[in-house]
């Protein structure tokens, strides 16, 4: 019970944080003539170096293989280098990421793990896994109702194979990280698209749907016997 509470928070925490980034996408001051102004003048030095996109995928795969949340860096993504190449970079990073923390726990090993993740979090990752199998993947991915660290580190260690988790992490992780690049870059730029927008809104909505489905199904919710 106390596991769905938790998950029902940032279930919320993710829709609030969510509709903070629609609504500073229409707000002054970095909307509008923001992109020829001070902020165009700060970013584009950080664009003309060659070696930035290289830099900026580099920290975010170490941060997010340790567990750090990628929201804040997926919003760093979308206004230092646009919706697009914003989003490739912030969709390498955050899977790349995932693909590390997955390879750490393989390399480190069970005791080291063990260590790192408390029991509680493993023993609800497999049980969650184990019931809904690859769709608990991509809905914990979609929120995480589980510490991300607990998903990259754990994931190996209970069998998951390496595919399941890879494109189960794509999916999930998509919805979230098209939404805050594109809000993000809409913010720094104020160059809306209505018809994007809406496929953004769209792709999101179906995902926490599906995400909220699958975490509240009997015997499938992480932390449920």
């Amino acid at each position: 019970m106390a596991a769905l509470m938790k998950g029902n928070l940032k279930f919320v925490l993710l829709i609030v944080f969510l509709a903070a980034g629609w609504w500073l996408s229409r707000q002054a001051p970095l909307a509008g003539d923001a992109a020829s102004g001070w902020l165009g003048t700060f970013l584009e030095p950080v664009r003309a170096r060659w070696w930035a996109p290289i830099a900026f995928m580099s920290v975010y795969v170490v941060l997010c293989g340790l567990g750090v949340p990628a929201m804040g860096l997926s919003v760093a993504g979308g206004i230092l280098f646009g919706l697009f190449p914003g989003l490739v970079y912030n969709l390498i990073g955050v899977n790349a990421g995932a693909s590390l923390g997955y390879g750490l726990s393989r390399r480190l090993g069970a005791g080291v793990v063990k260590r790192i993740v408390k029991s509680d979090k493993m023993s609800a990752l497999e049980n969650a896994v184990r019931t809904r199998g690859l769709k608990i993947i991509i809905a914990l991915r979609i929120v995480p109702a589980l510490p991300i660290a607990a998903i990259n580190f754990g994931s190996p260690l209970i069998g998951i194979r390496y595919a399941d988790y890879a494109v189960g992490s794509f999916i999930g992780l998509f919805p979230a990280t098209l939404a805050f690049t594109y809000f993000s870059h809409v913010a720094a730029t104020g160059l809306k698209s209505p018809c994007l927008e809406r496929v953004v809104l769209t792709i999101v909505f179906v995902g926490l749907v599906f995400s909220w489905k699958v975490l509240h199904t009997r015997n499938a919710s992480p932390g449920n016997p």
